[in-house]
C-alpha cells in the first residue's frame, strides 16, 4: 500500500483563547497585529479581519471558523422544526416537500433570521431539505 504524500493541512488549529489574547493586546496598543500573531502564534490574516470587525463595532467569533457556510437554523431549532412536522403528521396533517420549504422560509422571514432561500418564490431551496433530512437521519 502507498504512502500518503499529501499534505496535512493544519488550517483551523489555533486556539480560540490565544486569539482573544492577540486581539486584546492589539487593541491596548501593547503589539502590533505581527508582533501578536507571531507571539500567540496565530494566523495574521485571521487576527487583522477580527480587529478590522471589531473596530467595526460588530461582535465577531475568535474560533477558528472555516468556509462561509454558516446553517440557517441552530441544531436546536432544526429539532423543533423537525418535532413540529412530526407532530403534525401524527395529526393526520403531512406536509409535502413544497409546503415543508415554504414553511420553513416563512420561519426564517419571521424570525428575521438570516437566511440564503429564495425570496422570490418564497420558499427554502432543496438543498436546505437535503441537509436536514441527512442530519436528522443522523440524530435518529
Amino acid at each position: 500500500m502507498p504512502k500518503f504524500k499529501g499534505k496535512i493541512s493544519d488550517r483551523g488549529k489555533w486556539d480560540e483563547n490565544k486569539m482573544k489574547e492577540a486581539v486584546k493586546n492589539v487593541m491596548e496598543g501593547k503589539l502590533s497585529v505581527r508582533q501578536a500573531a507571531d507571539r500567540f502564534d496565530v494566523p495574521r490574516s485571521s487576527l487583522h479581519d477580527r480587529l478590522k470587525v471589531l473596530k467595526s463595532g460588530k461582535e465577531v467569533a475568535f474560533y477558528p471558523k472555516l468556509g462561509r457556510f454558516e446553517s440557517t437554523f441552530s441544531e436546536n431549532f432544526s429539532m423543533q422544526l423537525y418535532e413540529h412536522v412530526k407532530e403534525l403528521d401524527n395529526r393526520l396533517m403531512p406536509l409535502s416537500r413544497k409546503e415543508f420549504l415554504k414553511l420553513s422560509f416563512d420561519l426564517a422571514e419571521n424570525l428575521n433570521i438570516l437566511h440564503r432561500f429564495n425570496k422570490e418564490k418564497g420558499v427554502a431551496g432543496k438543498d436546505f431539505f437535503t441537509v436536514l433530512e441527512k442530519n436528522i437521519r443522523i440524530l435518529f
